[in-house]
């Protein structure tokens, strides 16, 4: 008869024991070996390779050439405007950075809309406009006015830009202001 394995440690048994000679759990006959060791190797080998695959990932991504700018997969959109077109979008990313660079509005902010040339709408999520001491909110849009009224001056723009909050939780108007050169 084949004395088996402690059901406790999986060290043999020994023939006729009722206890095994390693553990002292009661031993019971022909149970199977425990597998830990085994199970925790796997693991430990699946980890090592997803580890070493994501390194080797990283490393060819960090190390390969970039490719060259002239190519067609990097053209991007500014790159097929006119000079013109491209300098009002630059005038428009250098307003939208205002914004967007506001340690208080900046999170808030969820879009830039452009219904003119002259007209901007900041689309703000939770933005406490509303509940803004009266002071403060003016202080807040005098302040953001002065900036955008400097970057017309910096872009050589002769008509004034009228910025308008709209919040997105009761969609409506909650501020406007508008800057001139």
């Amino acid at each position: 008869m084949n004395p088996g394995y402690c059901s406790q440690c999986g060290h043999a048994l020994v023939e006729g024991g009722t206890f095994c000679s390693q553990c002292g759990h009661a031993a019971t006959p022909d149970s199977p070996p425990k597998n830990k060791r085994r199970r925790f190797t796997s693991i430990y080998w699946l980890l090592g390779f997803l580890f070493l695959g994501s390194a080797l990932l990283l490393y060819f991504t960090l190390t390969s050439p970039a490719p060259e700018p002239s190519s067609p997969m990097m053209e991007t959109a500014a790159d097929r405007l006119s000079p013109s077109a491209t300098a009002d979008m630059d005038y428009r990313s250098a307003i939208e950075q205002i914004f967007r660079s506001h340690p208080i509005l900046g999170p808030k902010l969820v879009a830039v809309g452009w219904s003119a040339e002259d007209r901007a709408t900041l689309h703000v999520k939770d933005f406490p406009m509303d509940s803004m001491p009266e002071t403060v909110r003016s202080q807040f849009l005098e302040k953001m006015q002065t900036e955008v009224s400097q970057k017309l001056r910096d872009f050589n723009k002769a008509n004034s830009l009228t910025v308008q909050f709209l919040d997105l939780n009761g969609n409506r108007m909650v501020g406007s202001f508008t800057a001139t050169p």
